[in-house]
Order: C-alpha cells, then structure tokens, then sequence
C-alpha cells in the first residue's frame, strides 16, 4: 500500500539513505532503493523509496511518489549507506534525476545496481552526494557498470 498520501514529504532536513537488500550478494543479485524518513504510522516508520523494479515484464521505474512502512526487520536485515542530510529541494532534485536515468524494460544485464549507480553519479555531478561516500557505496554493495545489452 502506498502511504505517501498519509505521509507525504515535508521541508525538514532528512537522512537519505541507500539500503541494499540482505547483508551480501546472493548469485550476483542484491536489489538497491534510496530512501528517507516520512514520519510514522503509528509507532513503524514510513519511507519514502526510489527503486527500479523487476517483475515478470522487465524493469519499471515508477515516477508516482511512493512512501512505504519500515518494519523492524527490513532495518536489521539489509545493509543501510548514508547518503547525506539533504533538504526537501535537494530531495526534489534527486527524484527528477531519477525520472531522467535511463533503463531498458527488457535488459538482461543492467538492473537495479547499474540504475542506482547512474544515478549516484548524477547526484554526484550536482554535490549532492560527495566522491568519498559515492566510493563507498559503489564498492561495498557492490554496484555495477553498465554493460552493453546482448
């Protein structure tokens, strides 16, 4: 269920994060969103999230804001990269950089990790994220390089 209409953004300065699923590659997959805080549901946390997402169709980038609950479990069992403090304009900008990061719905080499990257580098490019953190998260998920598709 998206919750970004219950909890939506706001002008506070927010953690931005990277969170990598589990704690290691498993067969050469780890899937990647960034994410930040939109207040509480209750007592669990609400994030809002920028993923590309794979189902049976191929990849798909939603430009809809969406805002999910944070369990407990998804905090201890997956890998979190901060990214930075960024400000609500900040956090605009990296959502229009996400619509602008190319993908190809049906590729069989350039997922989520190579996404991410290409949009760590455009974060890059504007200061919104420093070398030394974009270093760090480049080299401990790992994410990929985009390759050529077959």
């Amino acid at each position: 269920m998206n919750r970004y209409t219950y909890h939506p953004d706001n002008d506070d300065l927010k953690e931005v994060y990277l969170q990598a699923s589990g704690h290691e590659m498993v067969d050469n997959v780890r899937h990647v969103l960034i994410a930040w805080s939109n207040g509480a549901y209750i007592s669990t946390p609400v994030r809002q999230i920028i993923q590309l997402r794979q189902d049976a169709n191929g990849y798909h980038y939603d430009p809809q804001l969406v805002a999910e609950l944070y369990t407990a479990a998804m905090a201890q069992n997956n890998d979190v990269f901060t990214l930075g403090t960024l400000s609500c304009v900040q956090r605009d900008r990296v959502l229009e950089l996400a619509r602008g990061v190319h993908y190809e719905q049906r590729s069989r080499v350039n997922g989520c990790r190579v996404w991410i990257r290409d949009l760590l580098q455009e974060m890059l490019k504007e200061e919104i994220v420093s070398q030394e953190i974009f270093d760090h998260v480049d080299c401990d998920v790992p994410l990929a390089r985009r390759r050529p598709e077959i």
